[in-house]
């Protein structure tokens, strides 16, 4: 029983924040949504929507979410009474809208992302030398991955699992391995 007034908390208090924020910080909220949706092929169907990801098993959801708030300081306070901490993403980013990450360790620390970013379980996305990398949009960095240093990775670029990634990567590209090089170039724009 205790558990299910913690549960309602956590709704009542994710409302607010969501009713409570920026125009920009809902669509953010919202494109992200729609990503972990597609990924369970399921529809959205409004604020009930919200509430029964962050209930759900999605913890990677509920870290995106509060990382949304991070630059809303009363926001992130009432946040933190009820709410587990982020563990996944590292507040000094900037992460476009619709991130999706997968369930699974991870570390996700860039410069800046663009907009449908797709990380899978095991990614490490982080500092080395003094530097972060910067992300372009529809970037797929698969499981187990590496991405670390000051880098850039291009528009369109899938990173294949288990790669390591410390040297730029040109738009439109698939890179793989360890280190990671050239593998085909990437035809399809992707649309996550």
């Amino acid at each position: 029983m205790k558990d299910n007034w913690y549960k309602l908390w956590r709704c009542i208090i994710a409302d607010i924040m969501y009713i409570c924020a920026s125009e920009n910080t809902k669509k953010a909220v919202d494109t992200d949504l729609d990503c972990y949706l597609a990924q369970v092929n399921k529809v959205k169907t409004g604020i009930l929507t919200m509430n029964r990801m962050l209930l759900s098993g999605e913890r990677s959801f509920r870290s995106v979410f509060y990382y949304r708030f991070r630059n809303h300081k009363a926001l992130c306070n009432l946040c933190r009474i009820f709410l587990p901490d982020i563990k996944e993403i590292e507040l000094y980013a900037n992460i476009g809208a619709g991130v999706y990450l997968s369930s699974g360790y991870m570390v996700v620390g860039p410069n800046k992302t663009g907009k449908n970013l797709h990380i899978c379980a095991g990614v490490i996305v982080g500092k080395n030398n003094g530097g972060c990398p910067s992300i372009g949009e529809n970037v797929y960095i698969g499981a187990n991955s590496t991405v670390i240093g000051n880098i850039n990775i291009g528009d369109n670029v899938i990173i294949e699992a288990g790669s390591v990634v410390t040297k730029d990567i040109p738009e439109n590209t698939v890179y793989g391995g360890n280190p990671a090089r050239f593998i085909r170039k990437n035809t399809q724009s992707q649309e996550m």
